[in-house]
């Protein structure tokens, strides 16, 4: 029988665990952010655990619904133990299947559509609200998690003209290297205006700092999810500025997020199927298993 261990690694450290079972065979481990799960045996898997693993293999298990990384994460454990250890047959189909099974869902569900993340709503911003394209300069001010996520996720889209600008130029420096992507002196955002009319604000700072002194006459686009705002108010109500606060940067989060809780329904509805095909498929492997063992044994 196939036994699912599961242990939330927000509360516990998970090294015991991994340690424990990473060598044994017949086992594959999941282990993410905020989960470990710990899949052993052979033969037999409950339907309970069938559907566990089909459900978060297509993201319905995650805290955003239908998060598209943890499809990868469970390949990738999937192929590491398949390499390094035996699994049986049951194993094998069982990941297998619940890969197929995370295919079928974001392809004919809008499970994995919109924006729910900082980073995700200020690229449909940048992509789609304002059609930018992929050669635009952008300007990024702050270094945080929210900037790192916000420039990895630009680059991973394809956008490669990004200037990282902080009050801190080592701190500037450490991401700019990192990410291979320009970087400056807060100061030098001025000059940096000049040759882009796009600004995503994001640094931690204890009031607005950012006055219409940076900026010229030109049309500007300024995305700015600092709290409090980094942009003066007098910036965001010009003519000449498109402008973006927190307020709307959390209303793409939150449709996208009502969005896709909907779409889990069909979701579901895709998983109960292929769940019964797996069941179907391992009872035809059990009588078989059973009708050979009764033949060797007559």
């Amino acid at each position: 029988m196939i036994q699912l261990l599961q242990y939330n690694v927000r509360h516990i450290d998970p090294s015991p665990w991994v340690d424990k079972f990473k060598s044994e065979d017949y086992t594959v481990i999941i282990k993410t952010c905020w989960r470990l799960e710990i899949y052993r045996g052979s033969g037999e898997v409950a339907r309970e655990t069938v559907r566990h693993l089909y459900r978060v293999v297509a993201g319905l298990d995650s805290p955003v619904p239908g998060d598209g990384s943890i499809q990868n994460q469970v390949k990738t454990a999937y192929l590491q133990a398949s390499q390094q250890k035996k699994l049986d047959k049951f194993m094998h189909r069982l990941f297998q299947s619940a890969l197929h099974t995370g295919k079928l869902v974001r392809s004919h569900t809008n499970i994995g559509k919109g924006a729910v993340s900082y980073a995700n709503a200020i690229y449909h911003i940048v992509a789609y609200y304002e059609q930018l394209s992929l050669d635009t300069p952008i300007c990024i001010v702050g270094v945080n998690e929210i900037t790192r996520n916000v420039c990895r996720f630009l680059l991973k889209k394809g956008y490669r003209q990004l200037t990282l600008f902080n009050r801190s130029l080592s701190r500037a420096e450490m991401l700019g290297k990192e990410l291979n992507i320009s970087y400056a002196p807060l100061n030098q955002l001025t000059e940096g205006l000049a040759h882009s009319n796009i600004l995503i604000a994001a640094a931690a700072a204890p009031e607005s700092f950012i006055d219409s002194s940076y900026f010229s006459q030109n049309a500007y686009k300024i995305i700015d999810v600092g709290v409090p705002p980094n942009i003066d108010p007098a910036v965001a109500s010009r003519y000449n500025v498109q402008y973006y606060g927190i307020d709307t940067i959390e209303q793409f989060i939150n449709r996208s997020f009502s969005f896709r809780q909907k779409e889990s329904l069909e979701a579901m509805h895709i998983i109960e199927r292929q769940v019964e095909e797996f069941l179907q498929w391992q009872e035809a492997e059990l009588s078989r298993t059973n009708v050979t063992q009764l033949l060797a044994n007559t």
